[in-house]
């Protein structure tokens, strides 16, 4: 898999603002925010956690919603792959969003 650095995380090539291969849908937007990824980041170390098993009640762009409002601030399906990529949680490619390995009970609680 090629891979390519955004704000300092290994995450896949073709990954952008909108998710993976966004490109299909739309123009590839590769502006991200960094300073918007550092807050994520944040919020994500302080509410979540990981389990050993991939969550699949939620994906990426539900979980967007959920740290844009704990940071208040709208942020990137990309944004926040690349911010949970950053903590260390694994991911499961679903067409432009993923899974990741993170508890329902600690999404739930972040409402």
């Amino acid at each position: 898999m090629k891979t390519k650095k955004v704000a300092g995380v290994e995450v896949p090539a073709d990954l952008d603002m909108n998710g993976f291969e966004s490109g299909k849908h739309a123009e590839p937007n590769y502006s991200f925010r960094l300073n918007l990824i550092e807050d994520a980041r944040d919020k994500i170390n302080l509410y979540f956690e990981k389990t050993s098993a991939f969550n699949r009640k939620t994906n990426s762009y539900g979980l967007k919603h959920r740290i844009e409002g704990a940071i208040g601030h709208h942020l990137a399906n990309g944004e926040l792959i690349v911010a949970m990529i950053g903590e260390g949680y694994r991911f499961e490619r679903m067409g432009i969003n993923c899974r990741f390995n993170v508890s329902s009970r600690s999404v739930k609680e972040l409402l």
